[in-house]
């Protein structure tokens, strides 16, 4: 394991499926190999327990080892490994004004997200040549949600392409815009999904973007790193809301376990 970090890259994380040795021997004597001697299963196991184990108890503190409980069928422990391999969605949503963009923009620096901005993309494609671009730019004139058909695509390709890279965390600032536009993008992409809100008064956003407050904005820094910590610490899904404040997070059809882990 050090070599390959040392060679070729550093690990995300460790997928450990976690079983008895009682299990282990019953299922080594249902594959029913000529080779599955006692002494060779002996032998094995020995070699688990000095070799592989050591490895859970050196990535565990650091935060990279994911535990499965393996002492289920296959069907239940392929269900609780998979939500390890889908990308993570944060939609970063708030009224006008609300500094959305430049918490995303904090989210990628500092917590190693890819930050996907959807008003940025659709002005670039309104100004373009594309046949759609004068829809997207009517819209954008009169303060719409723009076609799901339209904004979608563009931020599936932005997605698309970090995903080539291994990145697998995303927040997704002022998206989605309409129900059609989650639908569209979490049908096409195997995901898990929270939303946050920065639940501002119109006062409030008024007041951030005239004078771009340093200071409200490393407290709306401080509590997104608290909620953050929130979530490496639940692993549990469902749908709810916590208030923080002036801001409030939304937590929509979530089952992920730590969103703030970097995948790169």
């Amino acid at each position: 394991a050090q070599r390959f970090e040392q060679e070729l890259a550093e690990v995300s994380f460790m997928l450990y499926l976690e079983t008895s040795h009682e299990t282990m021997k019953a299922r080594i004597a249902q594959r029913a190999r000529a080779d599955d001697t006692p002494e060779t299963v002996e032998t094995m196991l020995k070699v688990f327990d000095e070799q592989t184990v050591p490895l859970v108890k050196f990535y565990g503190p650091i935060g990279k080892v994911r535990t499965v409980n393996a002492e289920r069928g296959a069907d239940e422990i392929y269900s609780e490994v998979k939500r390890y391999f889908s990308c993570r969605f944060l939609y970063m949503l708030g009224p006008p004004g609300a500094p959305v963009g430049q918490m995303g923009e904090k989210l990628e620096l500092q917590y190693g997200y890819s930050c996907v901005n959807l008003t940025k993309l659709l002005h670039a494609f309104a100004e373009s040549g594309e046949p759609e671009a004068a829809e997207a730019k009517k819209a954008l004139a009169l303060g719409k949600p723009v076609e799901a058909s339209i904004a979608c695509p563009l931020v599936i390709a932005e997605i698309v392409r970090d995903m080539a890279l291994g990145v697998q965390n995303f927040v997704l600032v002022d998206f989605p815009q309409s129900l059609k536009q989650a639908q569209f993008l979490e049908y096409r992409i195997s995901c898990m999904t929270k939303t946050m809100v920065l639940n501002f008064s119109r006062a409030d956003a008024q007041d951030l973007a005239a004078l771009a407050s340093n200071s409200c904005s490393d407290a709306l820094e401080l509590e997104m790193k608290a909620i953050l910590c929130d979530d490496v610490a639940s692993s549990r899904s469902g749908l709810g809301v916590k208030q923080h404040g002036n801001s409030s997070q939304e937590l929509c059809s979530s089952d992920a376990a730590e969103l703030s882990d970097t995948s790169v």
